[in-house]
């Protein structure tokens, strides 16, 4: 009985939620934010441009090697890197508004569950003001995350006491079972945001009390993450192989699927942010 419960609260969740992707208004923050990321990538692929180029090869060198920067700025050595110099690059626009982003959507939802009219300006202004919060609170997901997947491999390595460089196949479950470490990790930070915004949490206390709702609702909490995740992570699989991309097809479709996969995650985080918004504030309002 208490799985059909929970699995019909689940439900009305997500139809919950696939009814407000026809407030266009909503979209604004998240198609901004993915606005400014498709510049970002349009940016790192202008490898000539006068203005991107010095600032690029400055990156790829602070990055990596002197000789990488080199390569980056050479058909088709460019498209065979540019996915992790991308990678990189978005960390830091993260750490920098993805916060931020976040926050006016989840105002704007806070707004309509709440029975209000959801004002952007109003949004934009709430989070302006929560802007450090944010920023600290969201940091922390960075960060795990950042040193999760830089030292997952060399870890699952001293484990299994051999290089996965040389078995494609465990290179390929070592990359799944990184998502799944990925879903584990967002999934108490995801009620960080709406914290602070619904009730104006402090930054430690807004990311005690999502620790709490994760733990107290750990399945609920699992799906609403592992769904939208899953949408986001299976098109940006194939960029963990540029080098057979481009021996296969071409080199420009490395930057084609990164197109994709931003729009793409345009749509998981409405899905993401929207079931996790809801959620936290039937439980805590």
């Amino acid at each position: 009985m208490s799985q059909a419960v929970r699995f019909g609260e689940f439900s009305f969740l997500y139809r919950q939620v696939l009814r407000q992707m026809l407030r266009i208004a909503l979209w604004l923050p998240l198609l901004l934010q993915g606005l400014l990321t498709i510049g970002l990538a349009f940016a790192h692929e202008n490898m000539f441009s006068t203005v991107f180029g010095p600032i690029l090869e400055g990156w790829v060198k602070f990055l990596y090697t002197p000789e990488a920067a080199r390569a980056f700025f050479f058909y088709p050595d460019h498209y065979l890197i540019l996915p992790a110099i991308f990678s990189a690059s978005t960390r830091v626009f993260s750490f920098i508004c993805e916060a931020f982003f976040f926050a006016v959507f989840s105002d704007l939802l806070i707004a309509l569950y709440r029975g209000e009219k959801p004002i952007i300006g109003q949004a934009f202004s709430h989070a302006f003001k929560s802007y450090i919060k944010l920023t600290v609170s969201w940091a922390v997901l960075l960060l795990v995350l950042y040193f999760v997947s830089t030292y997952f491999y060399s870890f699952l390595e001293n484990v299994l006491g051999f290089s996965l460089h040389t078995a494609p196949r465990r290179q390929f479950l070592a990359l799944i079972m990184l998502h799944g470490v990925n879903v584990l990790i967002y999934m108490p930070f995801i009620y960080v945001i709406p914290s602070i915004m619904a009730g104006g949490a402090a930054w430690w206390p807004a990311i005690t009390r999502a620790v709490r709702l994760t733990i107290k609702h750990p399945f609920i909490t699992l799906a609403i993450v592992a769904i939208p995740y899953t949408i986001a992570a299976v098109p940006s699989l194939p960029l963990s192989y540029t080098r057979k991309i481009i021996s296969i097809f071409n080199p420009e479709l490395v930057f084609q699927l990164m197109l994709v996969v931003i729009v793409i995650n345009i749509l998981a985080n409405f899905v993401l942010l929207g079931a996790a918004v809801k959620f936290f504030m039937d439980k805590n309002e």
